[in-house]
């Protein structure tokens, strides 16, 4: 029974793994909450380190101060390139567009022409469709001045794309231009580093290949920024250089040797600055942006969004993983798997997102949360509202305790059904009450039994027995139904003793309702009986069959006035065994073989005079 009921657990779990990895995957595919998935990814960023010979050369305050007016003339432009030729800088990248013919282009184009490693910017509003395999400018491309162009290294945009919460999170790595893919600035840079400006460059369904050099992308050729702590102007010890220092000739040869060097604006007045997910409330750059771009790249540390189906299967999977232990574990502990789960998959996701695999945020916890609330529903509406009517329904027989731990255990369908159990059953009958109740009026007759019945019930469930019925002044119960006890016998025995002791509380009960006082005896037998739940729709009760009821009807019929009979089986399986009177073997009515009874008395159990008794009449 409980391998088919885990059986139908798992099956169900299984098809809630299944169904909210289809949800999933179709949300995904139909990018519903993209958007939110994106900025909760943005709190993993920033990411990874950068590479110390990023460095940028920043058009501030303090150097607008020094040069005057912006734009500056490009006399200063060419001194700049000037001091970083001389100091050895590896590659030059400006992010400053010369659009337009000036007095001193010759001189700039002269000093980009000596330095042969500057790689100039060209810019233009984009146009990424999202059918389109990459970006398009809205109107041809402004670019270098011929001159100055003639004389670069290479020319790359530096147009950014922002996503439609104004994010930074990517840049077009290739846009075209109606005749050629133009490289971004900070593609272009890269591959002036390592070599590469000859190389041709291809456009790949999952990246962009230059060369023999594969960067991975998404759509339209958009790599994804792995923002470096760093290179952020917030930074504590950013690799930023003022321009105002090298036009002065205050920076030391080795801060610029061997440099790939970003020269662009970071004054906030100068308008290029963007949101990205790196600077919390701090605008970025643009300069800043095409400096992280190169590092993604030169570094290695390119980010890649999980695909759909990955997500889906782990939405799935842990789908599963929840529903199956809401359905399995305890209502109270279900929860800490829903909790661990999404724990475990927000580390997870950290991670991986380090190492390169953005994972999505949405869904997977989105699936864990609903899994969780689906299995609890289920088991609200079926098992927990069973679980209340068993429970109601036991604990009229048991402590709620028992009843409760019956329903946890598994065992109620075997228990309704019917099932073999070792138990010991008592059964108290009182001594006279024919006699006495013929002298009351029915209704002390009825408050006699009722105060009575309560004062040995709660006896019995104080030690933790199954009050199975009252048959006329006689109490029937059981231990080891209908859970299992190893400690049935000593329970039992333990339970007779108080009862005979609580006969004086019951007699002062009884008298200060003016009832006449009573006694009983007790019989006790231990063995196997058949238990179960009998009857029709019109009555049902909780029952136990066979002849160990039977012996211990017998034995109480023997137990005189404030005695205890135990059978033998009951008395060899006491953990300890206390004082007691063995008598000869008796033929019971009923019984097919001789019981040997063992007489029992309470430690404190007084006569009616108050004298101590040192053991009970036979």
């Amino acid at each position: 029974m409980r391998a088919t009921r885990l059986s139908s657990r798992l099956l169900l779990a299984l098809g809630i793994g299944v169904a909210f990895g289809l949800l999933a995957f179709g949300g995904l595919a139909s990018g519903q909450f993209g958007g939110f998935s994106l900025q909760l990814s943005d709190r993993l960023q920033p990411t990874g380190k950068a590479d110390d010979r990023v460095l940028v050369v920043a058009i501030d305050q303090r150097a607008i101060a020094t040069g005057g007016r912006w734009p500056w003339p490009r006399r200063l432009h060419a001194q700049i390139v000037r001091e970083l030729r001389e100091a050895g800088a590896k590659t030059i990248a400006y992010d400053i567009l010369f659009g337009s013919a000036t007095e001193d282009d010759d001189l700039l184009a002269e000093q980009i022409g000596a330095a042969g490693n500057v790689v100039l910017a060209a810019a233009g509003d984009l146009e990424c469709d999202p059918a389109a395999t990459v970006c398009e400018p809205e109107s041809a491309l402004t670019l270098p001045v011929g001159d100055i162009a003639s004389e670069a290294a290479t020319v790359g945009h530096v147009s950014i794309t922002p996503d439609p919460d104004d994010v930074v999170r990517s840049l077009p790595l290739l846009v075209d231009d109606g005749t050629n893919f133009v490289p971004s600035l900070s593609l272009a840079t890269y591959a002036e580093v390592e070599n590469l400006t000859n190389e041709s460059v291809t456009l790949r369904p999952n990246g962009v290949q230059l060369g023999d050099e594969l960067i991975p992308t998404g759509k339209r050729a958009l790599m994804e920024v792995a923002f470096a702590p760093e290179l952020r102007i917030d930074a504590e010890e950013p690799p930023i250089i003022s321009a105002a220092d090298v036009l002065d000739g205050q920076v030391p040869t080795d801060r610029l040797e061997g440099k790939i060097v970003f020269v662009g604006a970071t004054d906030p007045t100068l308008g290029d600055n963007s949101t990205t997910p790196a600077a919390k409330g701090v605008k970025m750059p643009g300069v800043l942006i095409h400096a992280n771009a190169v590092n993604t790249m030169i570094t290695g540390q390119f980010l890649r969004p999980a695909g759909d189906v990955r997500v889906a299967l782990a939405a799935g999977a842990l789908a599963l993983v929840v529903g199956l232990a809401t359905l399995v574990f305890p209502v109270s502990v279900a929860p800490l798997a829903a909790i661990l789960a999404l724990a475990g998959y927000a580390f997870w996701s950290v991670v991986q997102f380090d190492s390169g695999t953005v994972l999505d945020l949405i869904y997977p916890p989105l699936a864990i949360v609903l899994a969780f609330v689906t299995a609890l529903g289920f088991r609200y509406f079926t098992e927990l509202r069973g679980r209340r009517r068993v429970s109601a329904l036991f604990s009229q027989y048991v402590p709620r305790g028992v009843a409760d731990e019956l329903i946890a255990s598994g065992r109620v369908e075997d228990t309704i059904r019917g099932e073999r159990l070792d138990v010991t059953a008592l059964f108290c009958d009182l001594r006279g009450f024919t006699a006495t109740s013929a002298q009351l009026e029915p209704t002390q007759v009825r408050d006699l039994l009722n105060i009575y019945y309560d004062e040995c019930s709660q006896l019995v469930h104080k030690y933790g027995g199954t009050l199975l019925t009252y048959i006329g002044d006689e109490v029937f119960a059981a231990w080891g139904a209908p859970m299992p006890d190893a400690a049935n016998a000593s329970k039992a025995v333990a339970c007779a003793r108080a009862m005979q002791e609580a006969n004086v509380a019951l007699d002062a009960r009884l008298a200060a309702e003016g009832l006449p006082s009573v006694t009983y005896g007790i019989g006790l037998h231990t063995g196997e009986v058949i238990a179960a739940h009998v009857g029709t729709e019109l009555h049902r009760q909780y029952t136990l069959l066979g002849d160990t009821v039977n012996c211990a009807s017998r034995l109480c019929t023997i137990a005189g006035r404030h005695e205890i009979a135990v059978s033998d089986e009951t008395y060899q399986a006491l953990d300890e065994k206390p004082p007691a009177e063995t008598l000869p073997g008796v033929k019971l009515k009923g019984v097919g073989r001789d019981l040997i009874p063992h007489k029992l008395w309470p430690d404190e159990l007084k006569d009616p005079t108050g004298q101590q008794r040192g053991k009970l009449e036979g």
